[in-house]
């Protein structure tokens, strides 16, 4: 479809907004249109030998009454917009209420133009659903028009649906989605396109309605029928705990009320799990607020401080899902300070929990393993001691500080303690709520694979993400936690095409998701794809594995993923041909209190790069929590592999005794995968060197594409 036929459908466009201006829609002839039109004379344009543009020619454009006089409309609007420009679209809405007042905003324009071309609006209204007396003996295929602003309201005419208005609604639709959740390009496309027809549809039908009721009315039928939709109910419950708030600061009067109101807030942001950016800078004012009320001259009561203790447990958990650690410690640490002013055992418990969970990410081990023990100390004694009606809450609890403790475990790389742990709370009872259930879901699946159990941890991420009723939000940060998950599976079970495929386009590397819901995911997700790309190796996977690892979002400064993207980002920048700047990526690694295993990882690396496997060698002198974790036996298996190609072959079968064993561990399981392709390797080797082992014949790879 070429420019010339957007000039074509222009110029008919422009003719029939002039015609229909002056001519009820009845009595204008198509050949007065034909004659109107003004477009440069050419071979083959429809000119008659009197030099006239005949009927047919117009029909041969358009198809159809439906479109001729959508075109119009498009016409005008344009017309309008050159006399009466509008604002662009808004970079971003904040708050529901922005995207409320931005929606209505971008609404105005548009049924100002309705009452300004209130004639050629009937006109359109008319011939919108005129179906010719051929159509209805025969209806015709949809003809093509081209993909330009003006073949899509003409595609959509034929339709008889008026698409005008779609091209201005569409940007700023985009970004009143964008203030709950991550709409793709087509989901904006087709809410555009629907919302423009229904602003028609609407201004036909009530031509003297007050313009301001109506811009509202539309802009809360489409918030129901697409926002809601595409973002999830609970935006409902964001728009009151909103509008509940806005109306006690108007008051200005009831600052506990205030706070209360926020709370609310806060606690629907993070039930949501996906604006935690937002429901991070809404409990630092909230816990502020509380703080100038239990710091002021009555001191503030209990109540303040039970609000007070509460509030900064739920900052901390905002911080932390968002990336900010130190912060969530500071926060856990409040919350834990108040806990025990309150001398209530329960909320000290939470905030112990919580805080030891920020010291796990951070890499301080130590400390979180006094917390988590204090914590499941604890609350045990509260099940111990609740009563019937309270027993249920309590092992709830108890529950949410046992996952804890097993998420540190697979953060340090104790992937068998921890599925060991899960296992174990497997056995005794079933999570009492959906969402704890999925989340325990997701600690098993990362457990495997810490574990070497790549394709179980797989299967456990797909089960805990086909969880009913466990609250994945589209774009929130538990469906993008298990999407890595599987993504990370597929790639260390060999099928990093699977891992392309999962990440492709996914929500978790948006600029919105980095910004909005979680830096330290983005970060992640980036990481993952980036590996799976270099370990498929196809043409192009190299820079664009670089490209995903340049500009990421910003972590905290303490955070131990920056040294995990140091570690990606050589491997990227090696594979695009540069081993000076990959060695010096890995500097940085080496230069810092790195943890044991992340000091592996490098070595790794750094063999790779330089051929010499003496820094893999002194890395393996570590004391691992783990001696059999995947990435220790991926180090021996390199070292085997090494001495097998000097002839060392004793030193080789040494290295590989740790898979020879096939006896289950403490587990239940095996210390790797059937399907491992680290244990095919393996066996491969032992199978060169004539070498004796427990495994028969290995089944092949399940295949995950």
């Amino acid at each position: 479809m070429s420019r010339a036929e957007d000039e074509r459908l222009k110029a008919i466009g422009q003719a029939a907004a002039t015609v229909l201006r002056e001519t009820d829609y009845h009595l204008a002839r198509t050949e007065d249109i034909a004659a109107a039109v003004k477009v440069p004379a050419g071979d083959g344009d429809g000119r008659s030998r009197g030099g006239r543009r005949s009927a047919v020619w117009v029909y041969s454009e358009v198809r159809s009454r439906r479109v001729l006089v959508a075109l119009a409309l498009y016409e005008a609007w344009r017309a309008h917009l050159e006399r009466h420009p509008v604002q662009s679209a808004p970079d971003r809405c904040t708050t529901l209420a922005d995207a409320r007042a931005a929606l209505t905003d971008a609404l105005l324009p548009i049924i100002r133009f309705h009452r300004t071309e209130a004639r050629l609006v009937q006109q359109v209204g008319y011939g919108i659903g005129d179906i010719a007396t051929t159509e209805k003996k025969r209806p015709p295929a949809a003809p093509e028009f081209a993909d330009s602003p003006l073949g899509r309201v003409a595609a959509e005419a034929f339709a008889m649906r008026v698409a005008v208005f779609a091209d201005h609604l569409a940007p700023r639709l985009r970004s009143v989605l964008e203030s709950v959740t991550r709409p793709t390009a087509a989901e904006v496309a087709d809410s555009a396109r629907a919302l423009s027809n229904l602003v028609f549809r609407t201004c036909l039908g009530d031509p003297d309605g007050p313009v301001d009721r109506i811009a509202d009315a539309l802009t809360a039928f489409w918030i129901e029928r697409d926002l809601v939709r595409l973002a999830g109910t609970w935006t409902r419950d964001l728009d009151g705990a909103e509008r509940s708030l806005a109306t006690v600061r108007r008051r200005a009067n009831d600052p506990r009320g205030e706070c209360h109101s926020r709370a609310v807030l806060v606690r629907v942001l993070l039930e949501a799990g996906t604006l935690h950016r937002r429901a991070a800078d809404e409990g630092a004012l909230l816990v502020q607020r509380l703080q100038d009320l239990t710091g002021g001259k009555d001191g503030g009561d209990s109540t303040d401080l039970r609000a007070l203790c509460d509030a900064s447990s739920r900052l901390a958990l905002a911080r932390r899902a968002y990336g900010d650690l130190t912060g969530a410690v500071a926060a856990a640490d409040l919350s834990l300070t108040v806990a025990k002013e309150l001398g209530d055992a329960s909320l000290a418990a939470r905030a112990e929990t919580g805080l030891g969970e920020s010291y796990a990410l951070l890499g301080r081990y130590d400390q979180a393993d006094a917390l988590l023990a204090a914590a499941r100390d604890t609350r045990r004694r509260l099940v111990e001691t609740a009563g019937e009606t309270e027993v249920a809450t309590a092992r709830r609890r108890l529950r949410v500080t046992e996952h804890a403790i097993a998420f540190s475990l697979t953060r340090r790389g104790a992937g068998g303690t921890a599925l060991l742990l899960i296992n174990t709370l497997d056995a005794a009872d079933r999570p009492p709520s959906p969402d704890l259930a999925a989340q325990e879901g997701m600690l098993h699946a990362t457990a495997l694979l810490e574990a070497g159990h790549p394709t179980a941890a797989r299967e456990a991420a797909m089960a805990a993400y086909h969880l009913p009723h466990s609250g994945l939000a589209s774009s929130g940060l538990r469906r993008a936690l298990l999407v890595l998950l599987l993504a990370e599976a597929s790639r260390q079970a060999g099928r990093p095409d699977a891992a392309v495929r999962l990440l492709a386009g996914a929500p978790v590397e948006s600029p919105w998701f980095g910004e909005r819901v979680s830096a330290r995911c983005a970060v992640q997700g980036r990481m993952v794809h980036a590996a799976a790309l270099l370990d498929r190796a196809g043409e192009g996977d190299a820079e664009r594995a670089l490209d995903l690892l340049t500009d990421l979002p910003a972590l905290d400064p303490a955070d131990p993923l920056h040294l995990d993207v140091h570690i990606r980002r050589a491997a990227a920048v090696h594979a695009n041909g540069d081993s000076g700047a990959a060695l010096g990526e890995l500097d940085i690694v080496t230069g810092a209190a790195a943890p044991p295993l992340t000091m592996l990882r490098a070595a790794l690396l750094c063999a790779r790069i330089q051929r010499d496997t003496t820094a893999v060698a002194d890395a393996l002198t570590a004391d691992f929590v783990d001696a059999e974790h995947p990435l220790v036996l991926t180090a021996k298996a390199t070292l085997a592999e090494h001495r097998v190609a000097a002839g060392d072959l004793a030193s080789a079968q040494a290295l590989l005794e740790p898979f020879t064993d096939a006896t289950p561990r403490d587990h239940g399981r095996t210390v790797l995968g059937v399907d491992h392709p680290l244990l095919h390797k393996a066996v491969s080797l032992l199978d060169r060197i004539g070498a004796s082992h427990g495994w028969g014949e290995l089944p092949d790879a399940i295949d995950l594409n």
